[in-house]
């Protein structure tokens, strides 16, 4: 059984500036190959987040090779960061209609489990038929808190 999103939502486009990877979600299910277990851990050990203690993190997927088999770069950042160090990237985020994914956890420690159950609700709603296809430009997670986050999927209609 798959989850329905909880909304369409038209979002203007803005920047998140952080750290990138550029990685498959093939070889996110090795450990030995996974890229961003080790960008989250470089984000949080580096201390880009600890100013934005009310701000929302983002975690943006884009520059996508193809569809969700395809390579792609995901930015973890924040809106307010300047990308005055060498480390950290821009990232536009397009205008777009987004479908919204919810996350929650009842720890901390469950959110990334709770995030990847919610990916694989995206996956399994859009291998059913449906009036949206993905349109693969940007996605992004937002956490607003460290229990829950909401990932916005960009969408078409069809």
């Amino acid at each position: 059984m798959h989850k329905a999103p909880s909304i369409l939502l038209a979002a203007p486009s803005f920047c998140v500036t952080g750290m990138r990877v550029r990685t498959l979600n093939e070889n996110e299910l090795k450990p030995e190959l996974a890229r961003i277990p080790g960008l989250w851990h470089e984000v949080l050990s580096s201390g880009l987040l600890t100013s934005t203690n009310s701000e929302s993190v983002f975690a943006v997927y884009s520059g996508y090779e193809s569809d969700h088999t395809g390579a792609y770069d995901l930015t973890v950042g924040t809106q307010s960061l300047a990308a005055d160090q060498q480390s950290l990237v821009t990232t536009e985020v397009p205008t777009n209609d987004y479908l919204l994914f919810e996350a929650h956890a009842e720890s901390a420690e469950a959110l990334h489990s709770a995030v990847f159950t919610a990916w694989q609700q995206v996956w399994q709603f859009f291998s059913t038929d449906t009036e949206w296809r993905r349109s693969y430009s940007a996605d992004f997670e937002r956490y607003d808190s460290p229990l829950q986050a909401t990932l916005h999927i960009a969408v078409e209609k069809l």
